[in-house]
């Protein structure tokens, strides 16, 4: 049998051509609004006159990364090519604003930051508080609503924690909720006996809980109940 040298015919109805005169979009959003590029690798300058942010030099461009971000410069070029579309948040703004969440650090550009887009940013889910470390040691535990300055001197340090920790009631371990309750929110939490009163052990000593005083609960503290006019249980 014979064959030929030649190559087969190319069918026509089962060939697709590929034009390369179309051109390629990309997809961006930058603020919440969707747009499409037909550059691969724009600069943060085109991406700002993109989405009609204008004069592009007085304006802050962050890549958003989850978890972290990134200030592009008005020069730099972003590869818009992968499997999803790039993030961007701008601010008319001529400075950037920095601060750690989980050790990783980040650049903002507006002074004040929501508790909300800290979670975001941060992929942070609903079963995790957002805790402010302080510089004297102290921490604050964000409420939803809460907004962060980071204008003040220093790089603020965020971190997320269990909503839930872990204490002991008369040594028995039990799960609360962090933060600060009064003593009357303890003895329900603790399901302390109805009548007892409430100790905490704090430097190896036992400390009664006063009527109305407020423990900043924390990982491992330790709790005992007292019968009235006797000793810890």
């Amino acid at each position: 049998m014979m064959t030929s040298a030649f190559p087969n015919p190319v069918n026509p109805a089962t060939t697709s051509v590929i034009d390369h005169r179309v051109p390629r979009f990309f997809r961006i959003e930058v603020n919440g609004r969707e747009l499409e590029l037909c550059d691969p690798t724009p600069d943060g300058r085109q991406i700002l006159l993109a989405a009609g942010l204008e004069p592009a030099d007085e304006h802050v461009l962050i890549e958003v990364l989850h978890p972290g971000t990134r200030s592009i410069e008005l020069e730099q070029k972003v590869d818009l090519q992968g499997p999803k579309p790039k993030v961007f948040r701008a601010f008319r703004s001529d400075r950037l604003y920095l601060f750690t969440l989980d050790g990783l650090g980040y650049e903002w550009g507006a002074s004040v930051i929501t508790e909300k887009e800290l979670r975001a940013l941060g992929d942070i889910p609903d079963d995790r508080i957002i805790v402010l470390d302080r510089s004297h040691g102290e921490e604050q535990v964000l409420a939803p609503d809460a907004r962060v300055n980071l204008a003040e001197a220093g790089t603020e340090h965020l971190r997320s924690a269990m909503r839930l920790v872990r204490v002991f009631i008369d040594d028995v371990e039990k799960f609360i909720p962090r933060g600060k309750h009064t003593t009357e929110e303890l003895l329900k939490l603790l399901d302390v006996t109805a009548g007892y009163l409430l100790n905490v052990l704090e430097h190896g000593q036992l400390k009664a809980l006063q009527p109305g005083q407020v423990v900043d609960v924390k990982e491992g503290m330790k709790f005992y109940s007292q019968a009235p006019g006797g000793g810890s249980a």
